[in-house]
């Protein structure tokens, strides 16, 4: 097989695939609805990184309670989306990339108004810099 050929079909394989846990720009909207005004949020929130959703020292199927709302809220299995539209295309894939990120932001304002476990509202929890606790455990999808 010739080198070129090889890159072509290395360059399609790695297109298909998606990684098994959230993507990094996935925190993106957090940040523009908490923390683009406030500093020290936003360090904290840089800080947790992917715990914001999943649960530190875990698989990242595993979230926490905020991240099961959030995986809640959207629409079908993120992960199952973006590598169907990805069969079809790349054109497919950043269509369905951009129609989760918007489902995602959507998901956020609708939990900023739901209580947590601590009664207040994940809203209210990170205006106070209370980031999501890591206490429980669930499973991104069904096993």
């Amino acid at each position: 097989m010739s080198v070129k050929r090889f890159l072509l079909t290395l360059a399609l394989c790695l297109s298909v695939v998606t990684p098994a846990h959230a993507l990094p720009p996935f925190r993106k909207p957090l940040d523009q609805r908490y923390a683009e005004t406030d500093r020290e949020l936003l360090g904290e929130f840089r800080r947790a990184n992917c715990n914001l959703c999943h649960v530190k020292d875990k698989e990242k199927r595993f979230v926490n309670d905020y991240g099961k709302l959030l995986a809640d809220l959207i629409p079908g299995n993120v992960e199952d989306r973006l590598a169907a539209a990805a069969a079809i295309g790349t054109e497919a894939r950043a269509a369905e990339y951009a129609l989760v990120m918007h489902e995602l932001s959507e998901a956020i304002k609708k939990a900023d108004a739901l209580p947590g476990p601590t009664a207040i509202t994940y809203g209210e929890s990170f205006r106070a810099h209370k980031l999501p606790a890591e206490s429980e455990s669930h499973p991104l999808h069904d096993e």
